[in-house]
């Protein structure tokens, strides 16, 4: 019996296999202990990947599904997208952190329904900054897909009067387009993702920038 329990994770045979009532009741508590802490387990893991807020994946869990695009399962074609909200700050403050917290929480809905037939993660990446990547083993159009992300967003229709070129809320996109990356290309997609959002802003927001890594 010994021997059954290492090898089945820790678990008891089912209650029904024993004769004795004692053992009976013994096998159903442990068993039911047992899935209550892979419960628990499961909800720490959970959490651990997410952000509390959006309920997305956080930035940690970008970094380790991103690695494993570069190393694991190296992707033929791979983009990397931040996106920034603008003028966020002013929002908030003008607001509130309650309907800060829900535009956030829209964005991340938005950035996660515009459909895409490959891998992709959408996470926040910090503040008001949301990451998303994709990879496929099939060529696609970036900016097409960035611009998708940009208009459903302003379609949310979130007001937002401290904007003075635009009566909603609205984000800027810089992204960079990579044909199959390795993993020292990690924080070289970042670092050019991050220079494309620049330009967009330096632009006049509202905007995606989109760039072929180099």
């Amino acid at each position: 019996m010994l021997q059954q329990f290492k090898t089945s994770g820790g678990k008891m045979p089912d209650a029904s296999t024993f004769i004795s009532s004692e053992m009976k009741e013994f096998a159903t508590t442990i068993n039911r202990i047992v899935g209550q802490l892979e419960d628990s387990q499961q909800v720490l893991r959970w959490q651990s990947e997410h952000d509390p807020l959006t309920r997305i994946s956080n930035r940690r869990h970008l970094e380790k599904q991103l690695k494993s695009y570069l190393s694991d399962r190296p992707q033929a074609y791979l983009v990397l997208f931040l996106v920034d909200i603008d003028f966020f700050k002013r929002f908030n403050d003008s607001f509130g952190h309650l309907a800060g917290d829900e535009a956030l929480c829209s964005v991340a809905d938005v950035l996660q329904s515009v459909e895409f037939h490959g891998e992709k993660i959408v996470a926040r990446f910090g503040g008001e900054e949301f990451c998303v990547v994709l990879a496929s083993d099939c060529a696609f159009d970036a900016e097409q897909y960035a611009q998708q992300m940009r208009s459903k967003i302003e379609q949310l229709a979130i007001a937002n009067p401290v904007d003075a070129l635009c009566q909603y809320l609205t984000v800027s996109i810089g992204g960079v387009y990579a044909i199959s990356p390795k993993m020292e290309s990690y924080l070289s997609l970042f670092h050019q993702a991050d220079m494309a959002l620049y330009h967009a802003k330096e632009h006049g927001r509202d905007r995606y920038v989109v760039r072929n890594f180099v």
